[in-house]
């Protein structure tokens, strides 16, 4: 380190004496004139008597008097001062010190200020003392309690010792050396375990570093602390002055780096100690905001306290203290920048693992992760599931696996029977892929791990590794022949959901698809649900053959608004028990259904025929068959069938759509409610089967007692009579008739279903009334056309500057569902209106002060697509929620956290608990139906309405985007995030 000197101030003296200045009744800065004996004189007079008082006053070991001076050593200051000063001078420097220590104190700036020029004008000598004498008065006699500091001020800022040696900084007011500041800087470092302060406050770079570094004062401090018996803080150290203060950005290390080399010297080596160690790993946290790097541990390295005498220990103790499982969130690592030439940080480097999500490595992001180093764990206890590996840290030397590891795994038969390959496969979803284990491996072992890095390489592992859990078979020929079969069902279906799809997997192979028709094949495709049975081992090809006519006769009513892969579905579902099929066979017979027979139809579809609805004589008389078949169901002994029973009659819809569904405080506000709407609410929760001693239970998908010593009341009628109160005392039990005038039983009837009707409409009214339109003119957007003299067309560019917006964003990107689909997207945009197997599409709402919250995790700018949707068609919205609700595209609602709101109000929640998430995953989730029967939709699929690109110039679009926009013939949306977060004030993410 540097040390700060100042050069002495010019005397203003002959002979460079200068006058001792202890009348302080009028100080300045002027000296005074050497023609002047009587003053002299004056001063020789009354030092003496002077210093009389001085010693009766200091008393503590700061300011001895000379007759102590052999109880001292020759390190301490104030023998310094009284052995190198005259007794002028050391009154002189003495006094000064006292006053202008209590003056920065004490906050007293005139004095200081004049006091500072005093000094600036003292001799060399006397001025260095006089600086050293503030110094260790301030951390002494003007030392300040914890309870008198300001913390408004800053806690450590307004220390005794920090404002001094700010001050004397500010006023270039520098010790000469550091001789005499052994014991200050002793007392300094004693009461670090109570005032940690930063290694970036004064005190360390005006003297306690240099202190620490000079060789013979740091001896001095050394002694000093053990004459005193004090043993330096080292868990202060390492956590509150180091780690705490360098953990979340990047910065200036050089007071550090002399801080901890400072101590090193007095026998404190903090970067070896077993502490240290610990807090760093404990500290290493990967932050959402520095994915590729931990700033904590780039200023260890710059600080050198982290090194190649301490990388391996690091590394042990990643693996030792991080082997629990645990989620991606808070993980801990280990920068592969630290010690590059090392040589646990080149095994790391090139160390590679299978996951779910393909195989990594720590080269990746640059980091190694406890699941980096957890894998070796992961198989440890595939291998040997009767011994506790908790320890298993114990395998490794300086971050490095040894041979008493591989020494565990040798002869397993997991690793090597052939008859034990299903078991080895669901050890790759989490390995080491090592030369050793490889080498460990059977054959049969060997096939399945190629088959793994094959479907890695098309970028769908996770695919492979599902239905190697979902089949059950005993030999490596039999994975093969389902890998096979499964490549070849993507090749034709590549947006499909291949969890839980074995038995349609199978059939595709088989052929059936033809049976029962390609198109209707593709519709059950499109949607995950049970409706697969129809292809299990019960089920033959005369079956196949009869279905297929009862979908022929169902496509002839436009049933479900035109969606016929949800008709179908529903009535592959409905067609399961049987009862539905006899209905299918007489409406072969029909050639039209007026609208509210149809609507029933809807009704048996959607509620795999509750009820039992035979014939087409039935079906037109829907609503009084049910309405007696389920009195029966309402008024049973068994209060499960009487709650099942009034939600139906409620709510007939299996979609998993209820209120609960949508945010009734927000709509509410609106006051779009009615009367019977609010009862419609009130009684829908008030007859849920929990009101009546009922739980769910998600594994049996059913109610069950809640509590097993009053099960007896749900048997026995007495819940029951309860539910009917309840129903009787609402407002909605009375009798109505419709317009058609069919009776219904009450308003109860189907109550729910118009409800939510109700609120679909409005939200989705609210939406596009939302939603950007593209064509507005004014502040904040402008309208340009590029590229016209382009062979391929001009794009029109709608530039947003700072006008308010809201739109919908779907990301097309490298991990967009498998590589494969996003390079053939790119080449081919059509392909988005033709490639099979999804019925959703996942969208994220972005707006003026959210314009870049949307899917961020291996989107790359130069390469992604974002299309933007501004128009929702009827029905368009099928789900959303204020964070990542992981929609699937199921006949049932499947969604985490769904909320159904109106634009403005999924907005102010998300801006809610956006922070709760990570980084690259803080958005909101919109799911839109695919399907569309909008004008202008290409093979019924929804079409987007824009492409958003975000940049400041024309030039920021990228070339796919350019292409997407042509095919699509829309405009591409440039959003100038610079500009937004000027105007609005927004933090960058």
């Amino acid at each position: 380190m540097k040390s700060n000197k100042q050069e002495p101030a010019p005397s203003n003296y002959p002979g460079s004496e200068q006058d001792s200045g202890w009348n302080f009744t009028d100080i300045s800065v002027e000296a005074s004139s050497p023609d002047k004996p009587s003053l002299r004189s004056k001063i020789g007079k009354l030092v003496v008597a002077f210093a009389d008082r001085f010693k009766e006053k200091y008393t503590d070991g700061l300011g001895k008097s000379p007759d102590d001076q052999d109880r001292c050593d020759n390190t301490s200051l104030d023998n310094l001062i009284e052995t190198t000063l005259t007794p002028q001078q050391r009154h002189e420097a003495r006094v000064t010190a006292d006053r202008l220590a209590r003056a920065i104190a004490r906050g007293k700036g005139i004095s200081s200020e004049r006091l500072a020029k005093r000094v600036a004008a003292m001799e060399q000598s006397v001025r260095d003392y006089t600086i050293k004498q503030t110094l260790a008065l301030s951390q002494n006699k003007y030392a300040r309690d914890p309870d008198e500091l300001n913390v408004k001020v800053g806690f450590f800022k307004d220390m005794t010792i920090n404002r001094v040696t700010e001050f004397m900084t500010n006023h270039r007011l520098f010790p000469e050396n550091y001789d005499g500041l052994a014991e200050t800087t002793a007392s300094f470092l004693e009461k670090l375990p109570y005032l940690p302060m930063s290694v970036d406050e004064a005190p360390y770079a005006y003297f306690v570093n240099g202190s620490l570094n000079d060789e013979k004062v740091s001896k001095q401090v050394k002694s000093e602390l053990e004459k005193r018996g004090s043993e330096l803080d080292v868990s202060t150290i390492s956590q509150d002055i180091i780690i705490d203060n360098f953990r979340s950005e990047s910065r200036d290390t050089e007071n550090l780096a002399d801080f901890v080399k400072g101590l090193k010297n007095i026998g404190c080596d903090i970067a070896s100690n077993d502490i240290f160690i610990k807090d760093c790993i404990d500290s290493s946290v990967v932050d959402d905001f520095h994915p590729n790097t931990i700033p904590l541990q780039d200023n260890l390295y710059r600080a050198g306290l982290i090194n190649d005498d301490n990388i391996g220990r690091l590394y042990d103790r990643l693996i030792k203290d991080c082997s629990e499982y645990s989620s991606a969130r808070n993980m801990h690592g280990l920068s592969l920048s630290l010690c590059p030439d090392s040589e646990v940080t080149r095994y790391w480097r090139q160390f590679r693992r299978t996951s779910r999500v393909g195989i990594t490595s720590p080269s990746d992001c640059g980091i190694t992760t406890e699941s980096h180093t957890r894998s070796f764990r992961c198989l440890l206890d595939c291998v040997d599931q009767v011994h506790d590996n908790s320890d298993f840290g114990k395998y490794f030397r300086n971050g490095i696996p040894g041979q008493q590891y591989y020494d565990r795994l040798q002869g397993s038969p997991l690793l090597t029977n052939d008859d034990k390959v299903r078991k080895f496969v669901s050890c790759l979803g989490d390995m080491p892929l090592t030369p050793e284990i490889y080498s460990i491996l059977g054959q049969s072992q060997v096939k399945a791990l190629d088959m793994y890095k094959e479907w890695n390489e098309k970028g769908a592992p996770n695919t492979f590794l599902g239905l190697a859990d979902q089949y059950y078979f005993t030999d490596i020929d039999s994975l093969i022949s389902l890998s096979r079969k499964a490549d070849s069902f993507l090749s034709e279906y590549p947006l499909a959901d291949l969890a839980g799809r074995s038995r349609i997997i199978n059939a595709y192979v088989q052929g059936k698809d033809a049976i029962l028709g390609k198109e209707y094949f593709a519709d059950l495709v499109l949607y995950n649900c049970d409706a697969d049975y129809v292809f299990g081992a019960a089920v033959d090809n005369e079956k196949l053959e009869k279905i297929h006519q009862h979908l022929d006769t169902l496509s002839r009513f436009n049933l479900f608004d035109g969606d016929r892969a949800r008709m179908v579905n529903y009535a592959v579902l409905a067609d399961r028990f049987g009862s539905a099929s006899q209905l299918f066979d007489e409406l072969a017979g029909v050639d039209e259904l007026d609208e509210t027979t149809q609507d029933s139809l809807n009704i048996v579809l959607r509620t795999c025929n509750r009820y039992d609805i035979r014939t087409v004589e039935e079906l037109e008389n829907y609503r009084a068959v049910v309405a007696e078949r389920a009195t029966s169901d309402l008024v049973s002994d068994d209060v499960r069938d009487a709650c099942g029973a009034i939600s139906f009659i409620m709510l007939p819809d299996l979609d998993g759509y209820d209120l609960s569904c949508f945010d009734l405080n927000a709509l509410g506000h609106r006051h779009i409610f009615s009367p019977d709407d609010v009862a419609t609410i009130n009684l829908y929760r008030q007859i849920s089967p929990t009101n009546f001693g009922l739980e769910y239970d998600g594994w049996l998908d059913k109610y069950l007692p809640a509590d097993e010593s009053k099960k007896e009341e749900i048997y026995n009628g007495k819940a029951t009579e309860r539910l009917l109160q309840t129903i009787a005392s609402s407002p909605l039990c009375v009798p109505v008739e419709d317009e058609s005038g069919v009776a219904k039983i009450t308003k109860i009837e189907g109550a729910v279903s118009d409800l939510i009707n109700k609120l679909h409409h409005y939200i989705i009214d609210d939406w596009n009334k939302s939603l950007i339109d593209l064509g507005a003119t004014g502040e904040g957007i402008e309208h340009l056309t590029i590229e016209e003299d382009s062979p391929d067309g001009a794009v029109d560019v709608v530039k947003l500057t700072g006008a308010p917006f809201k739109m919908l964003s779907h990301t097309i990107y490298g991990r967009y569902l498998h590589p494969d689909i996003f390079r053939a997207l790119i080449n081919d945009p059509g392909i988005w209106n033709t490639a099979q197997g999804s019925a959703t599409i996942s969208t994220s709402c972005i707006d003026e002060k959210h314009y870049s919250n949307y899917l961020r995790a291996g989107s790359d700018e130069a390469s992604r697509v974002l299309l933007g949707f501004n128009r929702i068609q009827p029905g368009g919205i099928v789900a959303m929620a204020p964070n990542d609700g992981y929609l699937r595209g199921s006949l049932k609602l499947e969604m985490g956290g769904v909320l159904f709101t109106t634009c403005d109000e999924l907005m102010r929640k998300f801006d809610q608990v956006k922070h709760l998430h990570d980084r690259f995953y803080r958005y909101n989730e919109v799911g839109l139906s695919r399907i569309s029967s909008e004008p202008g939709a290409r093979n019924g699929r929804l079409q987007p309405s824009h492409i958003i690109v975000h940049g400041s110039s024309t030039d920021d679009i990228n070339e796919n985007s350019k292409k997407f926009a042509r095919y699509f013939g829309v405009p591409i949306t440039l959003i100038d995030d610079e500009a937004y977060r000027k105007k609005y004030n927004v933090e960058p993410d």
